[in-house]
C-alpha cells in the first residue's frame, strides 16, 4: 500500500543528506571499516499506530499484507548500499525489539512501566489496535525469518526484556582497541544516553529534517529551541553522562513513568544549576542521589528518582539481564546462506514490493 510505504520510507534518509550529515565524520568512516547498525522497530513503526491510519492499514492489506515486513527489510539494502557505495563499508545490522512486558521493571520497579504501550502495540484482542497487532506480528515474523538468511543481519526480539539494551551489549563485547562506528537509528530521546561512549551516534530519521545527535550536540537537542538556554546557554554545560539522571528526574509520559515536581527536561536542566549542583561530576548510583538532593528534596522525591534511575539506565538494565542476552543474540546471529531461496521467496510473496536482494548482499563476502 502506498500509504504503508509512504510512512515507513521516511526511515530511509535520501543520500545526499547522509552525505551532508556524515561528512563531519568521515574519519569514523574508515575504508572498509565497519558500521552496525542498530534498528529501532517499534519506533519504525510508530507512525502506523495514527489513529487517522490505524483502521485503514489493519483491514485493507490483502494481498499487500507483508508490505510493511518488505519495507522494513528494505532498510537493510537502503543503508547497506550507501556505507558501502559511499563510504566503502561493511555493515552488521541489528532490528530490535522485544514481544512481551519487561519482566524485570515491571516486577522490581513499576508495574505501570509502558502499560499504554504495551496495550496499544501488543495485545492482539485491544479493541481499537487488535488487528493492526495481528497484522504487525505477522509480518515481524516474516522479518525474523528473512534476516536469518541475510548475512550480518539480525532480528532480535529480547522477548521480556526491554530491547533498548541491546546496544549496551553489544558495545561491551567491542573490542576497545577497534572499536566500530556504531549507529542506533531511532527517533526516541531515551537513546541518548548511549552517546558518551566511543564512536557512537543517534541518526534520526525525520525526512528532509533528520539529524544526527553525538556527545558534542546532545544537551543541545536535549535543550531543544528554548528561551532560558537562550539567554544562559551555560545551563547546558551538563556532563553528557548525567543524561540518565536527566531522564530519571523528569516525567516519561511514552513509559508511564512519573518523575518528581510534574518536570520536564528544561525545569530538570534549571533546577540541577539554580540549586548549585556540581553537573559535571557523574551522579549515576543511589548513594550519589542522596547525597546531592539530601538538603534539596523530599525522601520520597529522591526515592522516585533513585527508583527511576534503574528503570532508565540502559546500562544498569543491561547488566542485569546479560546472561538471557547472550542466549537470545547466539541464537539470532545464525545464518543461513541459501540465496536462490531467498529469491523464490522473494518471487513468490513480496511481488508487488521486492525486496532488493542485491543491496542487501553489498559487499558481503558469505562464505566469510
Amino acid at each position: 500500500m502506498e500509504q504503508i510505504e509512504k510512512i515507513l520510507n521516511v526511515k530511509k534518509i535520501k543520500f545526499d543528506i547522509m552525505n551532508s550529515l556524515f561528512k563531519p565524520f568521515k574519519d569514523c568512516l574508515v575504508e572498509e571499516g565497519i558500521v552496525n547498525i542498530f534498528i529501532d522497530i517499534p519506533s519504525t513503526v510508530k507512525q502506523l499506530y495514527n489513529p487517522q491510519n490505524i483502521t485503514a492499514l489493519s483491514t485493507n492489506l490483502g494481498k499487500d499484507k507483508y508490505c510493511i515486513a518488505a519495507c522494513i527489510l528494505n532498510m537493510v539494502a537502503h543503508y547497506r548500499h550507501y556505507f558501502a557505495s559511499r563510504w566503502h563499508n561493511y555493515t552488521n545490522i541489528y532490528f530490535m525489539y522485544n514481544s512481551s512486558t519487561d519482566k524485570l521493571i515491571t516486577t522490581q520497579y513499576d508495574i505501570n512501566y509502558k502499560k499504554t504501550y504495551y496495550e496499544k502495540r501488543i495485545n492482539p484482542t485491544n479493541e481499537i489496535f487488535g488487528p493492526m497487532n495481528v497484522v504487525i506480528k505477522d509480518n515481524f515474523r516474516i522479518i525474523s525469518i528473512i534476516s536469518k538468511y541475510l548475512p550480518h543481519v539480525a532480528f532480535i526480539d529480547t522477548r521480556d526484556i526491554d530491547y533498548r539494551v541491546l546496544p549496551s551489549y553489544y558495545f561491551k563485547r567491542q573490542n576497545e582497541h577497534d572499536v566500530p562506528l556504531n549507529i542506533i537509528l531511532t527517533t526516541d530521546h531515551i537513546f541518548y544516553q548511549e552517546v558518551c561512549r566511543d564512536n557512537v551516534m543517534i541518526l534520526e530519521p525525520r525526512g528532509d529534517e533528520s539529524r544526527i545527535v553525538f556527545y558534542n550536540n546532545v544537551m543541545k537537542i536535549i535543550g531543544g529551541d528554548n528561551k532560558t538556554f537562550k539567554t544562559h546557554p551555560e545551563y547546558l554545560f551538563i556532563n553528557p553522562e548525567n543524561i540518565s539522571l536527566l531522564d530519571a528526574m523528569v516525567n516519561q509520559k511514552d513509559y508511564d513513568i512519573e518523575g518528581i515536581k510534574k518536570m520536564g527536561y528544561t525545569k530538570a536542566i534549571q533546577f540541577l544549576n539554580k540549586n548549585n549542583i556540581d553537573i559535571n561530576e557523574v551522579i549515576s548510583n543511589k548513594s550519589s542521589i542522596e547525597n546531592i538532593f539530601k538538603d534539596i528534596l523530599t525522601i520520597d522525591e529522591i526515592k522516585t528518582i533513585q527508583k527511576n534511575l534503574c528503570i532508565f539506565s540502559n546500562q544498569y538494565l543491561m547488566e542485569q539481564t546479560e546472561n538471557k542476552l547472550d542466549i537470545i543474540t547466539e541464537k539470532a546471529n545464525e545464518f543461513i546462506f541459501e540465496p536462490n531461496e531467498l529469491k523464490k521467496v522473494n518471487n513468490k510473496y513480496f511481488q508487488r514490493y521486492p525486496l532488493l536482494l542485491d543491496y542487501m548482499f553489498e559487499a558481503e563476502d558469505c562464505e566469510d
